[in-house]
């Protein structure tokens, strides 16, 4: 499973250092990839890669998660520090930002978080919601209470567009 190194936690960068350099039960002889999610700016992004690239070495790194709210009110979380407009402008310019410059230190794979915006997330109150690239009008996040069970016709966000864009399809 990927491991959660989020927006700059040090908690989680000092796990990944003294896990990968166990000497009694070393991790990087049972395993052929090493993954991790980030969420984070560029700098962090950065700082990240470049941790774990030194403690893997030549074994490829794929990012796992990655991803950027468009809902204006999850995004206020990240307002002050991220340079990106409020609502799907924001989501879009965090991908075409972003995506490029982790393949740009030389991940391997790249997976956005999620296609489809949930009418609920059980966890970081309701935080993921608005992950998606696709939605279904009038069932974001809508809390715990929702389900999972939502049905509607799905329309794209400009984030989508970016996707494609940026992946030639």
């Amino acid at each position: 499973g990927g491991l959660a190194l989020g927006g700059g936690q040090s908690s989680s960068t000092k796990w990944v250092k003294s896990f990968l350099s166990n000497k009694t039960y070393p991790p990087l002889q049972n395993f052929d990839i090493m993954n991790y999610h980030t969420y984070d700016k560029k700098e962090g992004i950065t700082s990240q890669y470049n941790l774990v690239k030194s403690q893997v070495g030549s074994k490829p790194i794929w990012i796992t998660e990655v991803g950027y709210p468009s809902d204006p009110a999850h995004q206020q979380f990240n307002r002050s520090t991220y340079p990106y407009p409020a609502g799907e402008d924001g989501q879009a310019a965090y991908l075409k930002d972003i995506l490029p410059h982790i393949l740009s230190l030389g991940a391997q794979k790249v997976f956005y978080y999620t296609l489809v915006d949930v009418p609920r997330d059980g966890g970081g109150g309701g935080t993921f919601c608005s992950y998606g690239l696709l939605y279904i009008p009038g069932k974001q996040c809508l809390g715990d209470g929702a389900g999972r069970k939502v049905s509607g016709e799905l329309k794209t966000k400009k984030a989508y567009d970016t996707y494609k864009q940026l992946t030639g399809q």
